[in-house]
């Protein structure tokens, strides 16, 4: 049996493969047997498999083969459903439902929106808010502007490319929804509706306010609820609740919310938990026993019960309830009343399914056209600003898209500017619903809403009625935005009310002319729009105007941020200009405060920010209030940390924490905006202080370097690249310069692919220190370079830690290296065949990519200037190394070290180009010289693994060197015109390890640590010095600053003869048996004096149980560092056997070549240690600093886990200690925290005093001696330098700052008042200008027009006069106008007054001339009447119409009562058959009875009348008394119908008589004798043989014997037998009668006549009762 869901699982039916049931056009579900995922199939299966179902269903249940259809039809259905999955459309929704009580927006809601879990892939928000700013008068403001909340969502969101689509505000009620730019063109028909339930439903924050919309095709409605609270108003809740859901949408047209096919229920809606008293409740809820609380909860309870509640749907309530908590905190409520918490919150969704809908036996079209699935709900316990919480879903919708193409594509054509007029080209579907009122919008990316457009055009009527393919609309170059930008267009929809089309993002380049505004001003310039409006920016464009002394600043905001819709309006900002730059501040409520300089943008000033010190916490940690608290530091560091503002200075020096992820901060634009700024006028950044060292080295010609340091991982290499990146943007360049930038910055990568290597703590962890000069030429262009390598970790080649790895280049070498250059090295690509590199059980990260690695290095070798013969002999040295580490050893029977793997040193004899045998030997013995004899001894196995492993560093650490002098030769700076003379400047950046303090630290953390000591000593020696300098220079008294001098620690390590590194090298040197122990013995006999000195043996009892016997503690500057003796004596040393070197000195390989100097093997003198080189290296390195200005940099690592967000506060507190910062930060307090220029400080703050503001003549000293004083400065807060005024405490300065944020408020009613004014006065002056130009221009249009329509009229009056004169001439020119006026009118008249039907005779009279015409239409139009008559008669009617045109062709005129017979309809019969007796039918079954009627029979003897019944057929009419038949007659015996011409209803059959059978003629009696005798004459076919008679009629009454009946009138009727045997008729007049109306009965019996269609002739049909006079020509047209 083949398995469930497999091909062969669905071929093992017979008859049915898998290619069949993807054909197949639909079938029938079975219950429960099929899944849900194949219901869109169905609508392609059907004929086909109709056929196999019956049989399925034929065949007992018991059957094998049922089974086995079954399931291959299911599987069928699974695998199509599938398929058609796959072309379904996911989309993604979070949506949020929080009662807010009133409060304001928290200030961050990036976990309430998910944006680092879900990042950008959510498709729409929807979020639902309770009980928003409720208050009257809040409502009504709100009404009037966006209220706060959808500002702040829009502020969030937007920058993250969601516009707001929609929102609907009902007071306490606000939901938003806010998308995706490119779902815009698929959402339509959105409709907005509120409800509300308060107060008589006028007042009240409760009630429903839903946003409906068209998603794809796909109708969907969102409701936000806040129903009626407290526990025992279930009821009203539920009433209410069917009462939003009656009135949503009531009356637009729109369907119920229950109609749409997916509808989302959510709010506060207040259902409680019954019966359980509160103890239990939260008992439960402390244990997280949910499951116990949802049984009474009141809408699953009413789940039960409700039939319309049942189809909604909710996640399972696995969280707290939201309601009630204490304001800020997760503690449930703790006030007096003690409310029971409850699920309040919530959110359900119902899908519509139309499986439900179709009728029984019929197949749905779609049964789920719309799937969703809930992927988590839960609530957000970190907000605490109302006493619920917020609750949050995120749903995945699956949808098949109904529409898949935007109803209008758009572009724009060609290069966008505003130097020219632009081109939009578009084209709109086939059902598009144009209007005349559509627009295209010009959109900045990550626009807000749709009303946030730069600029529009309006689409053109003529061009929206062109069918062509493409229409084109064009936009004014003097509307583009000048700055240029990334910008989108958008098509509006007037009809539809929503964007229907978008375009791809394209390019607006920036304008080269400057701008031309009619405005009074010497110049002006604009500003760049920031990147997040309303968010610490401007909130649109600026334009800048100078008025002489003075400065202001046109903001052409966003009206839905300043609560304006009064777009015409500027906002008026503060400018205060100072040397290079000006500050501006924003003069609204919301106190945005910004800096700008011309066109480089906008820039947030250190002050400005002092306004938010509470939230992002101090730009400069010495303005801490508490700056001798640890606490307080980190506390400022946390909340940057947590704004993602991760760069904060202490005075000059630059605190760096590194974020762990990318941020926007280094962009081109960003460069720009520090570049030539003051330090102090941008936040702080990296840039800043590169600029800044820059620029002093261009106007003081100074050397500068930048010290960077932190721990690995800190991000000290980020920094340095990110420095040189600075320059390479920032600097002139030129086709040399050019050059040496490109070589400056791709040292990097090859640097690091030799020195860095992953750490447990840095994945690109630097194992090497450097400092780098950048030269710069007299134009501030790099011109040059030089670096300098300290302590290169030698000792990662041989050994690496659990978790760590090799150095790079191994890695890169193996992953990337070309199959053929890995062959010729003899090397494979798997990293665990060598034994250097399996030590860490690390070979691959995931965060590094080797590969990719390995191009960029070599790409950069070749900038650099390697051939590719230096690369080819560079990575054998690299390859050489991984073979050495795969040589093995093996004792011989003397315990003597033999090389076991020939193949090994067959690659490294070729490798490194030296003799294959001379380096085994080498690896094996050792060479010792001893008064001048040379003694060889043979290696046990541990002293050839260390030759190895010596012989390995060395021949790496020197190849590294090498490298680096390599790239030193490529960076070296050729002076082209005098050589002597210095002209060029250098800047030197060292990046170099931070202090380290390990659980086990050795050699090289004493070497690190040392150098950091030498660093803080110069740190210390150069801050004060700057300081007493900048003191003195300001006159102003220094006061000694008391701080710890660890020149005591410098001495401890360095001292001649009795330093730790003296006593080392004299450890290593001397002879006999010196040992890491003893090393130790002889520091505790020289210095166990020392304060700053410490071991086991000399510590307290205490001190000892932290201490091994093989350890020593030194007191750093940082803090107590504990190292353990172990390997320092082999380390320093870093010796290596004479032989390996000589062999290494033969070696062919160039580059080991120049490595192993033949020198070596020729000095006598004993080489430097690598403790004793360090130190030279580092002296030197001092030596150097102190030539140049230092600027700082201290990198700092939030966590060990490399996490973005995290801020371990352990870690923090561990840097801040051993990178000295609060030693720095004490030493530059020691004086005054704050100094600014006089000039700088009076701009900012004159506008504080009334002598100052607003402008200040005097001299600057003068003036802020003025403004301290009205400020009220105390003495000794303040100090008055020579250029400089100095502030001591952050407090002045921050009460100076909130002083004047309260000032610009009064200054921005007073300036805009005044600018409006202004504005509005010139507007009115132009609109009275433009209106008196239009004026005169309408007048004179409107005269000429009037003009020449007198003109016209008379001569118009003149043609028509001069044609009435000659009407009765023949046509000619005088009088063609007048004929043919009046052919027209009466034309026009005929046509506004044709008769009505054929029996309206009127017509309007002809003129003379048209006379003939007349008559031709009067002719054609009765017959077209006719003939339109005569399509509209009904088949009945026109039976009807004939045999009255026969009666009116027979009796008209002749008789009597004929009148009175028109207007009664003739009917099929006068008898029903169940008046006939059934013997009559019977006898008569073989014959139709086509007439049948009762008459009156009078005998022909006596002529006593006898009631009988007259029935016609088609052959014969009879006669019949009761069930006999009396008499038949045949037509072809009927020889005549007789009648008076009087009123009466007599009439006479005559028969012919020859046959016996025939008893003579029959005398009758009719009410209905008009109808009777024509339907007679008309069977029979004796039209023409009824004759009407005056007088008397003769009649046969038997063989030759005749009657007579004589007819007379008289007063009433009468029938009897006259004396003289005749009968004797007096008939009645009709006048003397009165017609009975009830008559008229059987008119009903023919529906609806259309009387008002003539008939013929002159008659007149109208109703009720018209009166017919029927000619022969009836039924001709």
């Amino acid at each position: 049996m083949a398995s469930p869901g497999s091909e062969d699982a669905l071929q093992h039916s017979e008859g049915l493969s898998l290619t069949d049931l993807e054909n197949l056009p639909s079938l029938r579900s079975r219950s429960g047997s099929l899944s849900s995922t194949g219901s869109s199939g169905r609508l392609q299966l059907r004929h086909r498999v109709a056929q196999l179902m019956a049989c399925v269903e034929d065949i007992s249940s018991d059957d094998e083969i049922h089974e086995e259809v079954s399931r291959t039809l299911d599987e069928a259905f699974l695998i199509w459903g599938k398929k058609l999955k796959d072309k379904w459309q996911e989309f993604r929704l979070h949506l949020v439902t929080w009662n807010v009580g009133t409060a304001s927006p928290p200030p961050d809601v990036t976990s309430l929106l998910q944006l680092n879990s879900l990042g950008t892939t959510t498709d729409m928000y929807v979020i639902g808010l309770q009980e928003v700013n409720s208050k009257i008068t809040t409502f009504l403001s709100d009404l009037a502007f966006d209220d706060p909340w959808s500002i702040f969502f829009m502020t969030v969101l937007s920058p993250l490319g969601y516009m707001k689509l929609s929102s609907v505000r009902m007071q306490g009620l606000l939901l938003l929804i806010f998308v995706k730019h490119v779902h815009l063109p698929f959402i339509r028909d959105i409709h907005t509706h509120y409800t509300r339930t308060g107060l008589y439903g006028y007042w009240g924050n409760k009630g429903g306010v839903s946003i409906r919309l068209s998603l794809f095709g796909h109708t969907i409605c969102f409701m936000n609820c806040h129903l009626p609270a407290h526990i025992e108003n279930t009821e009203q809740r539920l009433d209410d609740f069917e009462k939003i859901l009656e009135m949503q949408f009531e009356g637009e047209g729109i369907p119920s919310p229950l109609d749409h096919e997916l509808l989302f229920w959510f709010g506060d809606l207040n259902f409680r938990i019954a019966d359980y008293g509160i103890h239990f409740v939260r008992e439960s809820i402390n244990n997280r026993r949910f499951s116990l609380l949802w049984e009474k909860d009141q809408l699953n309870m009413a789940k039960k019960k409700e039939a319309f509640l049942k189809e909604f749907k909710e996640g399972p309530l696995l969280f707290k309830p939201t309601y009630k908590f204490d304001l800020y905190s997760d503690v449930y409520d703790t006030s007096e009343k003690k409310r029971k918490p409850a699920w309040t919150d919530r959110i359900l969704w119902k899908v519509k399914n139309n499986s439900e809908t179709s009728k029984e036996g019929e197949f749905p079209e779609e049964e789920n056209p719309i799937s969703i699935s809930l992927t988590n709900y839960f609530s957000h316990m970190s907000y605490g600003i109302s006493d619920h919480k917020p609750v949050t879903g995120t749903f995945k919708l699956e949808m098949k898209p109904l529409v898949s193409d935007p109803l209008v594509t758009l572009n724009a054509e060609g290069e966008w500017s505003a130097e020219h007029d632009v081109l939009i080209r578009y084209s709109a579907g086939p059902e598009f619903p144009s209007s005349a009122w559509d627009w295209i919008g010009l959109f900045q990316m990550n626009f807000r809403h749709v009303k946030d457009y730069v600029t529009y055009a309006w689409v053109e009527d003529d061009e929206i009625a062109s069918n062509r393919d493409s229409k084109q609309v064009y936009m004014s170059g003097s509307e583009i935005p000048k700055m240029g930008g990334e910008f989108l267009l958008c098509y509006y929809s007037n009809n539809l009310q929503s964007i229907v089309g978008i375009s791809e993002p394209f390019q607006i380049q920036p304008s080269q002319t400057p701008l031309e505004k009619d405005l009074p001003g010497e110049g002006s310039s604009w500003l760049q729009k920031p990147d997040n409006p309303g968010s610490g920016g401007t909130c649109g464009y600026a334009m800048e105007q100078t008025y002489g002394k003075y400065k202001m600043l046109l903001i052409a905001t966003y009206p839905h941020v300043l609560g304006t819709n009064d777009t015409d309006i500027p906002d008026i900002a503060l400018i205060e200009t100072s040397l290079s730059y000006y500050k501006l501040s924003i003069l609204r409520d919301f106190g945005v405060t910004v800096t700008g300089l011309g066109a480089n943008g906008i820039r947030l000033t250190m002050e400005s920010a002092l306004t938010a010190r509470d939230r992002v916490g101090v730009q400069d940690f010495v303005l801490l209030e508490n700056f001798t608290s640890e606490a307080a530091f980190i506390e400022n560091l946390r909340k940057r940390f947590k704004e993602n503002l991760i760069y904060t200075y202490i005075g000059s020096v630059l605190v760096s924490v590194n974020p762990y992820k990318e941020l926007e901060i280094y962009t081109k634009q960003n460069m720009e905006r520090y570049r030539g700024v003051s330090f102090y006028e941008v936040s702080p950044h990296l840039y800043a202080i590169a600029d800044n060292s820059y620029r002093s080295l261009r106007t003081e010609r100074r050397d500068q370097c930048i010290l960077i340091s932190g721990e690995s991982g800190a991000g000290k290499t980020e920094a340095t690249k990110k420095i040189l990146q600075y320059y390479a943007v920032t600097c002139p360049a030129s086709q040399q310069v050019e050059t040496v930038k490109d070589r400056l910055l791709q040292s990097n990568p090859v640097l690091e692919a030799f020195g860095n290597a992953k750490t447990l703590r840095n994945d690109n962890s630097s194992r090497f220190g450097k400092y780098m000069d950048v030269q710069f030429d007299y134009r501030g262009a790099p011109v040059g370079g030089h670096i300098l390598n300290y302590l290169l970790e030698k000792s990662r080649v041989v050994h690496q830690n659990h978790g760590e790895r090799n150095f790079h280049i191994f890695y890169q070498l193996l992953e990337g290296g070309e199959e053929d250059l890995l062959r010729r090295l003899g090397l494979e690509k798997n990293p665990q065949q060598y034994h250097y590199l399996v030590k860490g059980h690390c070979a691959r990260v995931s965060s590094i990519n080797d590969k990719n690695e390995w191009k960029i290095m070599r790409r950069a070798l070749s900038v650099i200037g390697f051939n590719d013969s230096e690369v080819e002999d560079l990575l054998s040295i690299v390859g050489s190394v991984l073979h050495l580490g795969n040589v093995q050893f093996a004792a011989d029977e003397q315990g003597n070290a033999q090389v076991t793997t020939e193949n090994q040193i067959k690659y490294l004899a070729r490798l490194l180009a030296v003799d294959g045998s001379v380096l085994r030997d080498a690896l094996i013995h050792k060479k010792i010289i001893a008064k001048g004899e040379e003694l060889v001894s043979p290696l046990n196995l541990e002293q050839a693994a260390y030759a190895r492993d010596a012989l390995a560093k060395a021949v790496y650490g020197r190849t590294f060197s090498w490298l680096v002098n390599k790239v030193n030769k490529s960076l070296a700076y050729k002076e082209e015109k005098f050589p002597g003379w210095r002209n060029t400047t250098v800047l030197g950046l060292l990046d170099i390890y931070g202090f380290e303090v390990f659980q086990h630290n050795s050699f090289e953390q004493f070497c690190i640590n040392y150098c950091n000591e030498k660093l803080q000593q110069l740190f210390i020696e150069l801050t004060l010095k700057s300081e007493q300098e900048e003191y003195e220079s300001e006159g102003i008294a220094w006061e000694p600053v008391q701080y710890f001098n660890n020149k005591i620690i410098c001495d401890l390590v360095e001292e001649k003869f009795k330093g730790i590194i003296s006593i080392l090298d004299e450890e290593c040197l001397r002879p006999g048996d010196a040992t890491d122990t003893t090393f130790l013995e002889k520091l505790e006999e020289t210095v166990k004096n020392h304060p700053h000195f410490l071991t086991h043996k000399l510590a307290d009892q205490k001190t000892r149980k932290s201490l091994g016997r093989e350890e020593f503690r030194l007191s750093h500057y940082a803090g107590d560092v504990t190292y353990s003796v172990a390997g320092f004596l082999d380390k320093n040393n870093d010796l290596l056997f004479r032989n390996l070197k000589e062999t290494m000195c033969n070696s062919e390989n160039p580059i080991i070549n120049q490595c192993f100097d033949r020198t070596e093997l020729t000095d006598k003198k004993r080489p430097e240690t690598a403790a004793t080189q360090f130190k030279n290296s580092l002296a030197k390195l001092m030596e150097i600093l102190m030539s140049k200005e230092p600027s700082y940099i201290r990198c700092m690592k939030p966590n060990d886990a490399k996490q973005a967000d995290r801020f371990d506060e352990v870690l923090i507190r561990h840097q801040v200690k051993y990178l000295g910062l609060m030693e720095n930060l004490r030493v530059r307090r020691a004086g005054f925290a704050y100094r600014r220029k006089y000039e700088v400080f009076l701009q900012r703050y004159k506008s504080l005093c009334p002598e100052t503001w607003p402008t200040w003549d005097g001299r600057p000293y003068d003036g802020v001696a003025v403004l301290v004083k009205h400020l009220g400065y105390k003495p000794e807060e303040y100090k008055m330098g020579r250029t400089k005024i100095f502030i001591r405490f952050p407090k002045t300065l921050f009460a100076t700052e909130d002083a004047l944020e309260v000032r610009k408020q009064s200054l921005a009613t007073k300036m805009q008042a005044t600018w409006r004014g202004f504005y509005r006065r010139k507007k009115f002056l132009t609109m009275t200008h433009s209106a008196i130009t239009i004026q005169s221009w309408w007048r004179g249009t409107l005269g000429r027009r009037k003009a020449a329509k007198r003109k016209w009229a008379v001569e118009t009056i003149r043609r028509f006069i001069k044609g009435f004169i000659y009407r009765n001439h023949p046509r000619c020119p005088e009088n063609e106008y007048f004929l043919d006026y009046i052919r027209f009118s009466f034309l026009m008249n005929l046509k506004r007054n044709l008769p009505k039907n054929v029996l309206d005779k009127s017509w309007p009279t002809p003129p003379p001339s048209l006379c003939e015409a007349s008559q031709l239409l009067r002719r054609l139009c009765m017959q077209n009447m006719v003939w339109t008559y005569c399509k509209r008669i009904s088949p009945e009617w026109k039976q009807q119409l004939e045999q009255k045109v026969i009666a009116s062709e027979i009796f008209k005129g002749k008789k009597d009562n004929y009148p009175q017979s028109v207007p009664r309809l003739f009917i099929n019969t006068r008898l029903g058959r169940e008046e006939i007796n059934t013997k009559i039918l019977q006898a008569l079954e073989n014959e139709a009875l086509k007439y049948a009627v009762p008459v009156v029979k009078y005998d022909r003897k006596g002529y006593k009348a006898r009631a009988r019944q007259l029935l016609l057929t088609q052959s014969s009419a009879i006669i019949v008394e009761e069930s006999k038949i009396k008499q038949r007659i045949d037509y072809s015996n009927l020889t005549g119908i007789s009648v008076s011409s009087l009123s009466d209803n007599l009439f006479v059959l005559h028969v012919h008589c020859e046959d016996n059978k025939q008893k003579g003629d029959v005398v009758l009696q009719s009410d209905h004798v008009i109808e009777t005798l024509t339907k007679t004459a008309i069977l029979a076919n004796k039209i023409n043989n009824v004759n009407i008679n005056q007088g008397s009629i003769k009649f046969t009454v038997g063989q030759g014997k005749e009657g007579i009946i004589d007819f007379i009138s008289g007063s009433e009727l009468l029938i009897a037998k006259a004396k003289n045997g005749h009968l004797t008729v007096v008939s009645v007049s009709w006048g003397s009668l009165t017609l009975d109306p009830n008559q008229h009965s059987a008119m009903g019996h023919m529906g609806h006549v259309p009387w008002d269609v003539p008939a013929s002739g002159s008659a007149l049909l109208s109703q009720p009762f018209p009166q017919l006079e029927l000619g022969t020509g009836l039924l001709q047209p």
